[in-house]
C-alpha cells in the first residue's frame, strides 16, 4: 500500500469514527466551518463563528460572522432544534453586502417573505 493510500485510509477512518475526528480532518485540509441557528424573531440560538444576527423585516435576516466570508460557500435550511418544524416554505441565502455577513430570506408556501427559524452553514478555505 502506498503512503498516499495509507494516509487516505487513516483520514477516512478518522472522519467516520467521531465528530471530533471529522473536525480535525476538516482543519487538516484547510476548511473552516461556521454555523448559525436562528430563531424566527432573529435572535441567535447558537452556532460557531457567528457574532450577531438581526431581523430586518418579515422573513429578512442578516447573519454576521467573526471573519470575512467573501470567498465562502453558504447553505441554509428552515427549521429549529425545538419540537415540530414551522409551516413548510422555502429559504434563500446571499452575500450580505459586507465581507462578514450573509442575508437570509425565508418564505411561506405562497412565496411571501415570512418569519421562520433557520440554520446556516458556511464553508471557507483557511
Amino acid at each position: 500500500m502506498t503512503t498516499f493510500a495509507k494516509r487516505s485510509l487513516v483520514a477516512a477512518l478518522v472522519v467516520v469514527s467521531t465528530a471530533a475526528g471529522f473536525t480535525q480532518a476538516m482543519a487538516q485540509f484547510g476548511v473552516a466551518t461556521m454555523s448559525a441557528r436562528v430563531f424566527k424573531d432573529g435572535q441567535l440560538d447558537g452556532g460557531e463563528g457567528v457574532v450577531a444576527t438581526r431581523r430586518e423585516g418579515p422573513g429578512l435576516y442578516f447573519v454576521i460572522f467573526g471573519r470575512s466570508i467573501y470567498d465562502c460557500t453558504f447553505s441554509a435550511t428552515q427549521g429549529s432544534r425545538f419540537g415540530a418544524p414551522d409551516e413548510p416554505g422555502s429559504i434563500s441565502v446571499y452575500n450580505g453586502g459586507e465581507v462578514d455577513s450573509i442575508l437570509v430570506r425565508t418564505y411561506n408556501l405562497s412565496g411571501q417573505l415570512s418569519d421562520r427559524p433557520f440554520n446556516v452553514l458556511v464553508y471557507c478555505g483557511r
